[in-house]
């Protein structure tokens, strides 16, 4: 996988306006008596509740302009991999619209999307996209289990906690930009001295940091205060009592969560050594490599972003330590509520599992979800370069292009671009290419495979369709520089460069962080994609333009005469 690849394949920078609908104050709320009631009656009369929300969709509108819907785009542009199955997406959202049935106020527009993950995972975001990993999938048991984690996301969403929640606080940013830095560059001196030498070494900075969103699902994942925490537990038990679910199924999710949370943080912690490991390794090979040659920016900025991911990281991992009650508490809580207001509660029905078992825990269905699993576990290996684990797990996928998860699909193809198989790699990828579920990752597969054979034409065709239909170039342009460089088609090269100009106010408070002082315009996401080109196209016409301006007996005459500058 090239260096540009690896670059474009790392999550995207997402910037998103902070909310305005703001969260209701804890002070505000009693756990005397039901909270839903006491929400109710705040929310039932108001038609602006869910304001944020709507604010955000239509921000985001004005980025993404592609065919796909702009809520999906952002995530396909993250590289998670879209879950799809028409069945079970219409049963969640039944599901959601039983929890829904005691609410009085605005119904908020909820849509739901299942993502392929190994973890047990659920979470709502400020655009009201209710995502629920495969991982969970795999881990319920019956629909009152699945109801509970539901009623708890959906609580998040009716007391307002993810209008606070806004993506840009998020570490996307510093993300995408490292991986420029320390791959482009490689690129970049590679394309004078010749060699692949200074882009292994780039690419062995990226080595941890594209994990097909394992890692998006740690970050992406809100996490919540502890207060947030205890109202969506307490809520969500007045949503299933409801609906009439069995919320006694309730305490053991909280196990699951708690579960989850703890997993999470520990996987923080471990991505916290091993960002630290990874950026020392790259910074001394290329320091080995290069010697006094060694391109000063990509030593003081990959440095500087290790430093600003790591601590990010640690932040997140502390702050989830710190902020989230252990499971007995949580549960203790629970209880004790049900007590004071519920008055012990009704005797609930039994579980669900009819459906359940249909949809979810069917044999078909559950042999889907392990396909899913296996392909998660090949790119794992892959990622890892343990081709020996990818091998074994591949043979435990049943690709089929038509009713395979899309994760199958993507571990096929990159198995085959592992053993050097591009022909199957190409078929597969070109099955993709288009479809609505594809993420920013198969076009710059498909693209960089045609690259190989020389078929400039088509790489460019596929990553013009992966821009329509996303709807935004930004992770495209280092790849169309790069194919167009190769082709020899350097007026477009350069316009592509300059393309990345656009996106320079938008990631430059990130480009400040990560670089020296006084030194931000040098740090611009421009001057990355200037790296991919070999040059800077700015300067490059300034200085014809300079070059150009007339001297001595033509400057004088230049002042008497209207010659064009």
């Amino acid at each position: 996988m090239s260096g540009i690849l690896k670059i474009t394949a790392l999550a995207t920078c997402l910037v998103l306006a902070g909310c305005t609908t703001l969260p209701l104050p804890s002070n505000t709320l009693s756990t005397d008596t039901i909270l839903l009631d006491q929400v109710n009656a705040m929310a039932k009369n108001n038609p602006d509740w869910f304001t944020s929300g709507v604010q955000e969709q239509e921000k985001l509108t004005q980025k993404y302009k592609g065919k796909l819907r702009p809520e999906l785009a952002i995530y396909l542009e993250m590289d998670i991999y879209i879950y799809e199955d028409g069945n079970l997406s219409a049963y969640l959202l039944e599901i959601v619209d039983r929890l829904l049935q005691g609410w009085e106020g605005v119904k908020p527009k909820i849509e739901v999307v299942v993502e392929s993950g190994n973890f047990f995972s659920a979470f709502v975001d400020e655009l009201h996209l209710l995502h629920v990993k495969t991982g969970l999938l795999r881990k319920i048991e019956n629909e009152d289990q699945l109801a509970s984690i539901m009623a708890h996301e959906l609580s998040h969403v009716l007391l307002r906690h993810n209008s606070e929640k806004s993506l840009t606080d998020r570490t996307e940013e510093a993300l995408d930009i490292g991986g420029v830095l320390m791959a482009s560059g490689g690129e970049f001196l590679d394309s004078i001295s010749g060699s692949n030498e200074y882009r292994e070494a780039g690419q062995e900075g990226l080595l941890g940091f594209q994990s097909l969103g394992f890692v998006w699902a740690d970050m992406l994942a809100p996490s919540w205060s502890r207060e947030n925490e205890k109202e969506a537990d307490l809520m969500g038990l007045d949503l299933l009592i409801r609906a009439n679910y069995n919320y006694e199924e309730f305490p053991g999710v909280i196990e699951k969560i708690a579960d989850a949370e703890t997993q999470r943080s520990e996987r923080l912690q471990q991505f916290n050594k091993l960002a630290h490991t990874v950026i020392d390794k790259n910074r001394k090979k290329i320091k080995t490599s290069l010697g006094v040659k060694l391109d000063k920016y990509m030593q003081d900025m990959g440095a500087a972003f290790g430093n600003l991911f790591v601590e990010e990281i640690s932040s997140q991992a502390a702050s989830m330590n710190k902020s989230h009650d252990d499971r007995v508490e949580r549960i203790d809580a629970i209880k004790t509520y049900l007590q004071e207001a519920h008055g012990g509660g009704d005797l609930p029905p039994e579980s669900g599992t009819e459906k359940f078992s249909e949809i979810v825990g069917g044999k078909v269905s559950k042999a889907r979800l392990n396909q899913d699993l296996a392909a998660l576990e090949v790119i794992d290996a892959l990622k890892n370069k343990d081709i020996q684990l990818a091998t074994s797990k591949l043979a435990e996928v049943k690709y089929n292009s038509r009713v395979s998860p899309l994760s199958c699909c993507m571990a096929k193809s990159s198995m085959d671009i592992s053993t050097r198989k591009h022909d199957p790699a190409v078929k597969v990828l070109d099955g993709l290419a288009g479809k609505n579920t594809s993420p920013v990752e198969a076009y710059l597969k498909l693209a960089e495979l045609y690259s190989k054979k020389s078929n400039y034409t088509q790489a460019e065709a596929s990553l013009k369709l992966g821009i329509e239909t996303i709807g935004r170039d930004y992770k495209f342009l280092p790849m169309l520089i790069q194919i167009n460089k190769s082709s020899g088609n350097i007026s477009a090269a350069e316009e592509y460069t300059l393309r990345c100009k656009h996106y320079d106010n938008d990631l430059m408070l990130t480009m400040e962080q990560l670089g020296s002082a006084g030194k931000s315009e040098k740090n611009s996401y421009y001057q990355k994609c200037a790296a991919v080109l070999g040059y800077d196209v700015l300067a490059k016409r300034e200085k014809k333009a300079g070059a150009s301006k007339p001297t001595g007996f033509g400057k004088a005459l230049h002042r008497i005469l209207p010659f064009p500058q």
